[in-house]
């Protein structure tokens, strides 16, 4: 019972890690851009940022995307190396 619970708390602190890097992406890409983007459409794997949305809304990011990439390593420490769209 006890490697259940130990098993439970460390995919709760998996998924909390998830949501506030993807609460960061929404709020870093929201003040350079001023695109409100859904959680849903973030997804952060092998410190590459993969966004699906419109052609306006990645017009809009690549415009930005320098900037944006720089606030997220330099300012909120995350390991994003680049932006992709699906």
């Amino acid at each position: 019972m006890k490697n259940i619970q130990s098993l439970l708390e460390r995919i709760s602190k998996s998924l909390n890690k998830d949501s506030f890097q993807r609460s960061i992406v929404i709020e870093v890409v929201a003040k350079k851009t001023g695109v409100t983007l859904s959680p849903a459409n973030i997804s952060i794997k092998n410190h590459i940022l993969q966004l699906t949305g419109s052609p306006a809304l990645k017009n809009e990011i690549r415009l930005n995307e320098e900037e944006i990439l720089k606030e997220l390593r330099n300012l909120h420490q995350l390991p994003v190396s680049k932006i992709l769209f699906n």
